[in-house]
């Protein structure tokens, strides 16, 4: 069953901080939620949102739709922008998009979508973290 997730990425220290990553996935019945986060030792802003985005393609079911915040992972992904740094994971979540037939989105960030600020909330969460560890 198609579902939406909004993911979001965060980095505490840009560059060269820790890394966190939020996941909320819809079900078609709104009542139907699920979260993840995943924390990572150090990296970037756009790393982050990447991550992110990639985790989401992993797990989303074919033919879902995947929201972010984030205009460059949207743009290297799915509009084809020029890559500089991390090709590799792009090109893999390239594919996963194309293979899963995935609607990639783009959603304002901070506007009050309660699943995206909720996936934002969930990954600096999961940086703070991974700070608190080190």
């Amino acid at each position: 069953m198609a579902q939406r997730l909004y993911c979001d990425g965060s980095c505490l220290g840009n560059p060269g901080g820790p890394m966190g990553i939020g996941i909320v996935v819809v079900d078609r019945r709104p009542s139907r939620l699920s979260e993840i986060s995943e924390s990572y030792p150090e990296g970037t802003n756009n790393l982050a949102e990447l991550l992110a985005l990639h985790k989401a393609a992993e797990i989303a079911p074919r033919g879902s739709e995947i929201y972010t915040d984030s205009d460059w992972a949207r743009g290297v992904v799915t509009l084809a922008w020029k890559v500089k740094s991390h090709a590799g994971l792009v090109s893999e979540t390239r594919r996963l998009v194309m293979e899963k037939q995935l609607v990639v989105k783009r959603v304002p960030g901070h506007s009050g979508n309660t699943f995206n600020d909720r996936a934002d909330f969930l990954a600096r969460e999961a940086a703070e973290s991974q700070k608190r560890a080190a």
